[in-house]
């Protein structure tokens, strides 16, 4: 009998999921309080759609200056019901990071049709850095994922409607949606056994997919004059460089190597030596149940294209960042992190099916947690929880200020131009000039040319393009900026913006005077 028909195994799945769920939800809430600037775009936007002034930051101006409209209406819908939106949004945020879990062990036990290596798998996978750093923050981040996770299970149970509907979903919550949407029009095509139904069932899926996301591109394109949002064009770059490729090269394999990197080791190793032996199969275990056994007699390079949709996955999301020299952030790349997890296991189960006896496999597997979950909780402790740390503190005691600041001293007509414009703008009420370029498309083209802040600001942008009276101003030096027509007020201090920059920076408030020449 092997041990995934061991009747303890059954009741440890029953005990220890909940149990990774519980450990991982208040390991989670222990930094609930954790609230990116970019939280409070959503949250400024959602004012703004329970108010009925639509899909903007500043109100009565329209802007696809947010990546994912369908968090801002689940935000939104908060709101209405009369919850306070900060709280709709993080304890959404933190639900849907749990229900992630339950989504990755049901992935896992789909892949591997053994209950104790998924449970494992979801065990490692609930120690990933980047997903504990960016659950409960009010992002959409969890959200993506469980919808990234679950049209992959659907496509893996041959159920492609469902499949598609969420991968439309997933594109209207990460524009990256519309990349797993493509690969599951090829999965359709890869896998199915005639080509010609195949083509006929990609084409039905795609005019749902479509039909899905029309209405909100007619919307998005007679409101904002795109269908693509500002936060997409405004962090890659309209410029091709091999400088800038190297960058983003490096910051995707940097952020990658912290959470998940021991874990893409050993899946690049076992897909190698599949590829080797793709013509051999993994034969099932003995005892396994028949309706169990089918996915271990096809050969490997059978599985490898059963298994086409997540795997592509893995490898096209970073190359569609570094190709798009995109801005590349953790929480960008948490969204292949489940994957990567979950074939490892199951890539080194696939190889190790041939020996009979089950102790040293069991042993591995549980060995690769431990190492994957003391990779994360390194990384976690010694830089990840410093930061968050730092960052929460800095916002309350810096970018939230500035906002009310703003909010009690300034005329209710004034326009601030600022460089993180989320916490600014939710708490001062004031319209933001945005140097980002997020929800102020006129300072795009400034922003894609390579410009930086400090560019914008020298060259007077904030006047001639927006008529700011007020501007926030960020430098690693305390009052840095000499221009005649500013007068500093006060400076606050930051001591960590990120977990990649934690150097000192100091954002000072300018009055922009009147006469400036």
């Amino acid at each position: 009998m092997i041990l995934d028909d061991q009747r303890w195994i059954r009741n440890l799945v029953r005990i220890g999921l909940p149990a990774i769920v519980l450990i991982f939800y208040v390991t989670a809430a222990t930094h609930f309080d954790y609230t990116p600037d970019d939280t409070y775009i959503y949250l400024q936007f959602a004012k703004n759609i329970v108010r009925g002034d639509g899909f903007a930051f500043n109100q009565g101006e329209p802007s696809y200056g947010i990546t994912s409209p369908l968090w801002s209406l689940l935000i939104s819908l908060g709101g209405w019901l009369g919850i306070d939106l900060y709280v709709a949004a993080k304890g959404l945020d933190l639900v849907l990071a749990c229900a992630v879990l339950l989504a990755v062990y049901a992935l896992a036990l789909e892949v591997m049709r053994e209950h104790l290596r998924a449970l494992l798998a979801t065990l490692a996978f609930s120690a990933n850095v980047w997903f504990i750093r960016w659950s409960g923050t009010g992002m959409e981040t969890s959200f993506a994922i469980l919808l990234a996770v679950s049209t992959v299970l659907f496509c893996l149970r041959n159920e492609y409607f469902p499949a598609i509907v969420l991968a439309a979903l997933m594109t209207l919550t990460r524009p990256e949606g519309a990349l797993l949407a493509l690969l599951v029009f090829v999965d359709v095509w890869m896998n199915s056994l005639s080509k010609k139904r195949g083509w006929k069932m990609a084409g039905a899926l795609f005019v749902v997919y479509l039909a899905l996301l029309t209405p909100w591109f007619v919307y998005a394109l007679t409101s904002f004059g795109s269908v693509l949002p500002n936060t997409m064009l405004a962090k890659s770059s309209a410029m091709w460089t091999g400088a800038d490729l190297q960058l983003t090269f490096t910051e995707v394999v940097e952020r990658l190597a912290v959470s998940d990197g021991i874990a893409i080791v050993v899946l690049f190793v076992c897909l190698v030596s599949m590829l080797r032996r793709r013509k051999e199969s993994a034969p099932a275990p003995e005892g396994m149940p028949k309706d169990m056994r089918e996915p271990q007699l096809i050969s490997h390079g059978e599985w490898l294209r059963f298994h086409f949709l997540p795997l592509a996955w893995i490898g096209a999301l970073p190359l569609g960042y570094i190709v798009a020299q995109s801005q590349v952030v953790s929480r960008y790349l948490v969204l292949v992190s489940p994957f990567v997890t979950v074939y490892a296991f199951a890539v080194l189960s696939r190889l190790l099916a041939r020996r009979r006896s089950e102790q040293p496999k069991l042993l591995l597997a549980l060995s690769m947690a431990g190492v994957l979950i003391a990779q994360n909780g390194f990384a976690y402790h010694v830089w990840v929880k410093p930061s968050i740390g730092s960052f929460t503190q800095d916002m309350q005691e810096c970018l939230i200020p500035i906002g009310k600041w703003l909010k009690a001293n300034t005329p209710t007509d004034a326009v601030v131009f600022a460089p993180d414009i989320g916490a600014i703008g939710y708490y001062s009420d004031r319209k933001i000039c945005d140097a980002a370029a997020l929800v102020s498309p006129e300072f795009l083209p400034l922003v894609r040319s390579g410009q930086r802040l400090d560019d914008i600001v020298q060259a007077g942008a904030y006047r001639t393009l927006c008529g700011a009276s007020y501007v926030v101003y960020r430098s690693h030096e305390p009052k840095s900026l000499q221009r005649q027509d500013l007068e500093p007020l006060f400076t606050k201090i930051v001591f960590g913006l990120a977990v990649s920059d934690m150097r000192t920076a100091y954002y000072t408030v300018y009055k922009v005077r009147g006469d400036h020449n």
